[in-house]
């Protein structure tokens, strides 16, 4: 105890202010003593007050000299009165996970004197710290004595300093480490016990962060000490210890191997076969549990570390992160933090604090983001370096002992939307408790997160993969015939389809990336929830749209639209995908409860369906789009079909892109002649309601430079169905023209604008035997225009005359008169100038074969149009 007081006191004063090598005296002698103690004198050194004891560590790992640093970094590497700390989990057992560690690093710490023995996380976090600050010490100490050189000899000398600290902590890792004994294995999570070496991890973390904070804080500066090489080496020696400690987790995650009988006598192996028998599903199940619920409980403090120093990590050392590794953290991450989702009771919301039980009272959810990182670049390694077998059981795997990262995902996915419509989430908690009810949101938005992440670094390493070019292996038609053949036999619409790929693209590739589109879909409720500044999960004023998605989550976007890019080259992965998709979104209700979630939920899925089918619509079967799609985009059409437009904004956006994708694709050419009359008829209804925007100029009767650049969304549509037609059949296409001009004389104002723009529109999509007589429906419409507003203009003119004198009284009263003449000209002076540039835009993008005639009836009506 005397030792203990006298260490306090004198390690206090040790640091001096001018940097100097530590001194081999009685403090140092005091602390090495204390910390070579056995585990029994673990009370005695938390007698010492935190802020003596770690800044003590951190002066002598900063300033001790060559000779005597490995001899200390060993000693507080395997010290057992320092590292005899209670058990992370401290109530509850192992089975509860649900720790809340949020203040992890003061919230176990004693006051001076209290004599509370920390726990492990804790005395991990401030050994990481103090490693962290000797970066900073060690630094000022090269520069003082090099009297401030930061030349190629200082930073050799930097770079030295971590490869000695590392090969001391690597000796002490070989030599065994601490001991455990039978007594306190069963009360303490030792770090180095099944081979996790937390003081080797931890020393490395504070390296890596502190080097790399002094580079960040230095980056500004013209002389300063390059710290690159010392950072390079630090970082590859902490993949190095994490690699080992992940390796130690799944050992402990893994089924103890039976060994073989060392006789070979019949009673031996009777007792073999009883025991075999007597390991009933039941048992396997609860071992399972027991050695998972251990491996989180020793993961936890590799994984707050790892938190610590992912961010700091450069692209080069996670895309070289060794396959070992690799898998270590493609299985234990997954393990770690997906109970935080996957059980309803850690998303139950209470209005007592006690009971608070959801993700963001855990220590891992403010490392999601790092560990979510670390983990989408071991994915990415694996695609890139493993072959096709390990990349799908690592990834896809159904097995029970080790299911495939992105599988996980995608069933915790689906869970939380079974529990989300069931009202599992919301059903517990006052509607008074919006901080309560926030929470909840923000740990849903987290997994969505964490999972957007994961699927896009995924997406970009298959793309990578794929083979160049792109091949057909079996004619679609061919496929076709037999998929309709299957699917007459099992006499349903989700029948399943002949699982042969027609594409050369290979398997495990589309089946990941059908999984995540899976995956996306299920979790639409989170990615199309607006809600409340609370987050209430209802639908606000104005639902958000799947382009406003895009716009806003470009990765989302990325990872989605990237995926049904790749997998749309396949016949057979886009139909597979197309049926799942279209019976996930019908099953929307709870199978426990029977109850049907809120209506924007179901509209959710319905979206992210007619999305995918949008994409996917080149390679769908034609009896699967008229028999399937167009029903599911009929009712969407129009806003007013619901009753609730502002609801339906999302369906209807979407089911207009599905029709023009329908279009676009030109096929099959039979379904797109029936269904254009009846797509043709619902636009025009569309925009004489104000569902369908056009291109005329808005209330203050200026044009905007948006209408000016191009067409609104009847011209977009009506070309994009004219240009259809013109592949297919003139005869549709002429009724379409006359259809317009109908509406033309059945309109006035804004409207008979906009539709009279949209056969403008039309010209560069029409054949050359249509143009002319398009082309002369044009002019009467420019010359209709021009006789009108110059009708306005000679009564203007008159009142021009009158009052010159007037207006020539000077400069200021001459601009006045003519701003008024111009405001007075009415709205058809700018459908005049509008029809003429819009005309002459038609004419430019209009191809090689039309333009030459085009141009000769813009020269021969130049004049006769006033421009």
């Amino acid at each position: 105890m005397a030792a203990s007081s006298s260490s306090s006191s004198s390690t206090s004063s040790s640091p001096s202010s001018t940097p100097a090598h530590a001194i081999i005296d009685s403090t140092y002698t005091s602390l090495y003593s204390l910390l070579s103690a056995p585990a029994s004198s673990s009370k005695h050194l938390s007698l010492l007050p935190p802020n003596a004891l770690y800044s003590s560590i951190t002066h002598y790992l900063a300033r001790l000299r060559q000779a005597t640093l490995p001899d200390f970094v060993k000693v507080v590497a395997i010290s057992r009165s320092l590292w005899n700390a209670p058990s992370i989990i401290q109530e509850g057992g192992v089975e509860r996970i649900h720790e809340d560690l949020a203040q992890l690093p003061t919230s176990n710490e004693p006051s001076a004197g209290g004599g509370v023995e920390p726990s492990l996380a804790s005395r991990s976090y401030h050994l990481q710290l103090s490693a962290a600050r000797a970066c900073f010490a060690h630094i000022e100490l090269l520069l003082t004595t090099s009297k401030g050189s930061v030349g190629w000899g200082t930073q050799r000398k930097l770079r030295h300093w971590v490869n000695q600290i590392n090969s001391s902590l690597v000796e002490a890792s070989s030599a065994g480490g601490i001991e455990t004994s039978a007594t306190t294995a069963a009360t303490s999570l030792t770090p180095m016990m099944h081979g996790v070496d937390v003081p080797r991890l931890s020393i490395l973390t504070g390296l890596v962060v502190g080097l790399s904070a002094y580079r960040q804080q230095n980056k500004d500066k013209d002389a300063r000490l390059s710290v690159r090489l010392a950072l390079r080496a630090a970082e590859s020696y902490w993949l190095e210890a994490f690699a080992h400690a992940m390796q130690a987790l799944m050992d402990i995650n893994s089924p103890p191997v039976e060994q073989a009988a060392e006789t070979t006598s019949p009673e031996s192996e009777w007792e073999l076969e009883f025991k075999k028998s007597s390991n009933v599903a039941g048992n396997d199940l609860a071992a399972s549990a027991r050695r998972s619920s251990l491996t989180r409980e020793a993961a936890l403090v590799p994984l707050l570390l790892a938190g610590q120093v992912s961010p700091l990590l450069s692209e080069s050392s996670l895309s070289s992160l060794p396959l070992p590794l690799v898998e270590g953290i493609l299985h234990l991450i997954p393990l770690s933090i997906l109970p935080l989702f996957s059980h309803r009771a850690n998303l139950r919301l209470s209005s007592t604090p006690g009971e608070l039980r959801n993700p963001t009272t855990h220590a891992l959810f403010s490392c999601l983001g790092p560990l979510s990182r670390l983990m989408a670049s071991a994915a990415e390694v694996a695609v890139l370096k493993m072959r096709g077998d390990d990349v799908q059981r690592l990834l896809l795997s159904t097995e029970e002992a080790s299911v495939g990262a992105l599988r996980q995902l995608v069933e915790v996915a689906e869970q939380l939307y079974r529990d989300f419509a069931s009202g599992g989430y919301l059903a517990t908690c006052p509607s008074s408790d919006a901080a309560a009810l926030a929470d909840t949101w923000k740990s849903l938005k987290a997994f969505l997160f964490i999972t957007v992440q994961l699927f896009d670094s995924v997406l970009d390493a298959l793309v990578t993969t794929l083979p160049s070019p792109v091949t057909t292996l079996v004619d679609p038609a061919i496929w076709v015939a037999q998929w309709a053949h299957d699917r007459k036999a099992g006499d349903n619409v989700g029948a399943a389809a002949p699982a042969k790929a027609t594409t050369n693209i290979p398997r495990h590739v589309l089946e990941i990336l059908k999984l995540q589109v899976m995956g996306l879909m299920r979790l639409s409720f989170v990615t199309f929830s607006t809600t409340s500044g609370a987050g209430d999960g209802q639908a606000s004023e104005r639902p958000l749209t799947s382009n406003d998605i895009y716009n806003r989550f470009t990765t989302y976007r990325h990872a989605f639209y990237g995926s049904l890019e790749v997998i749309r080259s396949d016949w057979a992965a886009s139909t597979t995908l197309y049926e799942e998709l279209l019976q996930a979104s019908t099953g929307t209700e709870d199978r426990t409860s029977g109850k049907a979630p809120p209506s924007w939920v179901v509209r959710s899925r319905l979206v992210v369906l007619l999305d995918s089918a949008e994409q996917l619509l080149p390679s769908l079967p034609s009896s699967l789009i008229s028999e399937s799609l167009l029903p599911l985009c009929r009712p969407h059409l129009l806003l007013e079909a619901s009753g609730n437009a502002d609801a339906d904004l999302a369906t209807f956006e979407s089911s207009h892109a599905c029709l023009l994708a329908l279009f676009e694709a030109k096929r099959p050419e039979r379904l797109v002649k029936d269904v254009m009359p009846y797509y043709v008829e619902a636009l025009l209804q569309g925009h004489a309601k104000g569902q369908i925007s056009g291109s005329a100029s808005g209330e203050d009767g200026e044009e905007s430079e948006e209408e000016s650049a191009g067409p609104g969304q009847l011209s977009h549509a009506l070309s994009t169905v004219v240009a259809c037609m013109s592949d297919v059949d003139d005869a549709r296409c002429y009724w379409v023209v006359g259809r317009l001009e109908e509406e033309v004389r059945a309109r006035d104002g804004e409207k008979r604008l906009d539709v009279q723009l949209a056969l403008v529109d039309l010209l560069p999509t029409v054949n050359l035997v249509l143009l002319r007589s398009v082309l002369g429906t044009v002019r009467s419409y420019i010359l209709d225009e021009k006789e009108k507003a110059g009708t306005t203009a000679n009564v203007s003119a008159t009142t021009e005359g009158e009052a010159s004198t007037a207006s020539e009284v000077d400069e200021k009263g001459k601009t006045k008169a003519n701003e008024e003449d111009s405001a007075s000209l009415p709205a058809t002076s700018l459908a005049h100038r509008l029809l003429c540039s819009r005309t002459f835009a038609a004419l430019n993008s209009m191809d090689d074969t039309a333009r030459q005639e085009g141009v000769r009836w813009w020269l021969d009506h130049r004049r006769e149009f006033g421009v």
